[in-house]
């Protein structure tokens, strides 16, 4: 573990220094706190959500899903929101309590007291935090000893010196869990911490098969940016209305899953469309219709240029809907999906496209197979069960021998 005296000579970091960062957090009045130290016990559980993390529907589905399969079989989370988490409301209807910035070292700190927190849990710790909040987490976790994980759902090349330093003090006594072989790779080309790989998962009874979809109609779930390539979706599609007649698009809604600021880029999508007269582009209503969207379509497309793992595309297998797909990042696992064309471009993909919907039964018989075979490896309750092997195997493993949170 790095003393507190880390960071002395190093440059501005958002106009604080490091030091003044690490020095002087977790200093409380509470008495010594010590966590709980038997495995067969229940796991208490202190997650703490990035303020933007409202803005990844995917991701912020997994967390969700995942809280709920844990809570039945051994352990109890306690979620509060990071401070500038504007929109919770809008997604959590339970309105998850916020940390403000005033005071964070010691609310925190009181919080893991309150709840007799096991472990400090975070999401994209490394790439979704500012450093002065990414690094009193660490902290604490280090001053009240109890352990720290942080799930990468993406992994980021440092761009500087001070974010490299930045980084390495946060991964220092944190427990690293990436979600695809692709995002673990990417971790050892920066970092030499080992990683733990953990697959997220989805809860298949959610994505219950639907009768016959509308055999003219392809869904393209996701957030709308350039990054997720809804653009290149339209494009295609409308080209295949010169062979396949008319065709309608299912794309999420304009103001879900997305940051808030790409206004120009919905106007390009609106642009595009309207170049394809036999094209109808409909956009989802939100979160809560995305199993209707799969159900009323033939199949998805997705033609993301990076996912962290790819959820779409396995709530679409869960679904019963074949997939056409540019495999990107952590895709990779697609490849062994027999209900799912993974195409090398956009031509291929536009190929791929044409032949399950002029030949949708045999499709649909193959993704009705993988729906079997995935939901063996990745139905949420399976990754709960693997994940609570890990978060005991962290706890114990613990050294007990660091100073409490009063010291």
């Amino acid at each position: 573990m790095l003393a507190l005296g880390i960071g002395m000579n190093l440059q501005l970091m958002n106009g604080t220094l490091l030091r003044e960062l690490i020095i002087g957090h977790c200093r409380t009045t509470l008495p010594p706190y010590s966590p709980y130290n038997s495995i067969g016990d229940t796991v208490r559980i202190l997650q703490l959500l990035w303020s933007r993390m409202e803005s990844y529907g995917g991701i912020q589905s997994y967390i969700k899903t995942m809280t709920s399969a844990l809570k039945p079989i051994g352990t109890q989370v306690f979620t509060h929101g990071l401070p500038s988490a504007s929109n919770y409301q809008q997604v959590y209807p339970d309105a998850i309590p916020r940390i403000s910035t005033q005071d964070f070292s010691s609310t925190l700190t009181s919080l893991v007291h309150h709840y007799r927190a096991d472990i400090i849990e975070t999401h994209n710790v490394l790439s979704g935090f500012t450093p002065a909040i990414a690094v009193q987490i660490t902290e604490c976790s280090r001053l009240c000893r109890i352990p720290h994980i942080t799930i990468m759902h993406d992994v980021q090349r440092p761009n500087t010196t001070i974010q490299w330093e930045y980084m390495q003090h946060v991964l220092t006594g944190t427990h690293v869990i990436v979600t695809s072989e692709f995002n673990q790779n990417r971790f050892k080309r920066f970092f030499a911490q080992p990683t733990i790989l953990l697959s997220p998962g989805i809860d298949f009874e959610l994505f219950t098969p639907a009768s016959k979809p509308n055999l003219r109609t392809v869904a393209y779930p996701g957030r709308l940016t350039a990054l997720k390539g809804a653009d290149d979706g339209i494009r295609l599609l409308g080209g295949l209305t010169h062979d396949l007649g008319k065709i309608t698009l299912l794309l999420s809604s304009k103001t879900q899953n997305c940051f808030g600021e790409h206004p120009s880029y919905f106007a390009e999508l609106d642009r595009v469309a309207a170049e394809y007269s036999a094209l109808t582009v409909l956009y989802n209503a939100g979160l809560d219709d995305v199993h209707k969207m799969y159900s009323d379509a033939a199949l998805t497309l997705v033609l993301s240029k990076y996912e962290g793992f790819g959820l779409v595309p396995l709530e679409s297998i869960a679904s019963c809907r074949p997939v056409v797909a540019i495999p990107s990042g952590g895709m990779g696992w697609l490849y062994n999906v027999s209900g799912a064309i993974c195409a090398p471009s956009l031509a291929g993909a536009s190929a791929g496209v044409k032949d399950v919907l002029n030949n949708w039964a045999v499709w649909h018989d193959k993704a009705v197979q993988s729906r079997k075979a995935l939901k063996d490896l990745y139905d949420v309750r399976i990754i709960a069960a693997r994940y609570l092997s890990v978060l005991r195997w962290v706890r114990e493993r613990t050294p007990q021998c660091r100073p409490s949170c009063s010291s």
